[in-house]
């Protein structure tokens, strides 16, 4: 996977291509989200993460992806709900468990 090597632009180019022969394939949003959430194509990011959501209501990644996307634009409070919902979904999904401490840690810290 081009994204894993670092080569966000190929990841992203072939991420369009796959959409666009799939359009309705909530993973093809979903990983897009990840190769746009470096390149702080925040925008962007949140945008493929509401698609997968809609296309796959029960998609626990999606809405990990969708609490990052939030983490990082600062609004903790909604991160939270996104990694609440996705453990709801898939209780052994270890990074949004993670994802939720660091968010909760942030929180603290800023209420401090």
């Amino acid at each position: 996977m081009k994204r894993g090597k670092r080569d966000l632009d190929g990841a992203l180019s072939d991420y369009n291509k796959a959409i666009e022969i799939k359009p309705d394939s909530a993973i093809y949003y979903c990983n897009r989200s990840l190769a746009k959430l470096p390149k702080r194509d925040l925008e962007g990011a949140l945008a493929d993460c509401n698609r997968a959501i809609e296309l796959k209501p029960d998609f626990a990644v999606a809405y990990n992806n969708r609490g990052m996307v939030k983490q990082v634009k600062g609004d903790l409070d909604y991160a939270l709900e996104d990694y609440d919902k996705a453990i709801s979904l898939k209780p052994d999904l270890a990074a949004a468990r993670t994802n939720r401490d660091k968010a909760q840690e942030i929180k603290e810290s800023r209420n401090r």
